[in-house]
């Protein structure tokens, strides 16, 4: 798997399709790897005429780990003290990233953890995003978009045992199709890259010290899409609401019973609305 170097962290990336091809940009969420997005995803926007850029962000996969760090404690970010690193980090990462790729546009497309991310690329780098989609993320505006209570105390306190028992608490499957599919994908992620918990707990500090983007999002004049689960737990559907409201040009799409995943079940609702997403943006 190629690798690139940046000044902080070198990170593990995957690209398909024509280079010469419009480039979307999918970035996974919290704790997540670039595996989490489906071959088949990835084929389908290929065929579409995309170039597909997947990469581990800092602190998952095969990307750097960031052990110096020490695991920061979410009591103290609460109050106010700094995380580790922040979103502009991380989308620094990815502009460091395009960058060395020779790569100026691109199309953006996150979940989660990666839409909050996504959301600071396009406002940090203007210019350099075609498109925005938010799936299942937030504008860092206080009282919009929080974890249920009982989750975040699991997460903080340790007590979430296995990479299995955090996705199922997250996604909240609807099936038991939709439960196999989570099992297969940490199953998958096991294998890759171990999760480490420290790691995971950088990354959730960094959303939690993240400041309310809501009036930056709202001088980003490009076509966005935002997808969200009316039952997510992590991140409740108010914070793709208010996304959607400071986005000027957004569609939003709320799913019903959707926990915090993008299941199978949601890919052909998804597709469609990336490919209406495109055309507005002019796919170019």
């Amino acid at each position: 798997m190629p690798t690139l170097a940046t000044p902080e962290v070198q990170l593990a990336y995957e690209l398909d399709g024509r280079v010469q091809d419009p480039v979307v940009v999918l970035l996974h969420g919290l704790g997540g790897q670039l595996i989490d997005w489906d071959e088949e995803v990835v084929r389908w926007l290929v065929q579409g005429g995309l170039c597909v850029l997947r990469f581990d962000a800092r602190d998952s996969g095969l990307s750097s780990h960031l052990s110096q760090l020490g695991a920061p404690s979410l009591a103290d970010i609460f109050a106010g003290a700094d995380a580790p690193y922040g979103l502009s980090d991380m989308a620094a990462d990815l502009r460091a990233l395009t960058g060395a790729l020779g790569i100026e546009r691109v199309h953006l497309l996150g979940v989660s953890l990666g839409a909050m991310v996504a959301q600071r690329f396009a406002i940090d780098y203007p210019g350099s995003a075609l498109s925005l989609a938010s799936l299942l993320g937030s504008t860092g505006a206080a009282g919009v978009g929080g974890p249920e209570p009982e989750l975040l105390s699991a997460l903080a306190n340790g007590e979430v045992r296995s990479g299995e028992e955090l996705a199922v608490m997250v996604a909240r499957p609807r099936s038991a199709g939709e439960r196999g599919e989570l099992a297969e994908r940490v199953k998958a992620e096991d294998i890759r890259a171990p999760r480490d918990r420290a790691a995971l707990m950088r990354q959730l500090a960094a959303v939690v010290a993240a400041k309310d983007r809501t009036g930056e999002l709202a001088s980003l004049d490009l076509p966005a899409l935002v997808l969200h689960g009316t039952s997510d737990p992590l991140v409740a559907a108010s914070g793709g609401v208010a996304t959607w409201q400071a986005l000027p040009r957004a569609r939003l799409v709320l799913v019903a019973g959707l926990g915090h995943d993008l299941p199978t079940s949601v890919w052909p609702v998804l597709r469609e609305e990336i490919q209406l997403l495109y055309r507005k943006a002019g796919r170019r």
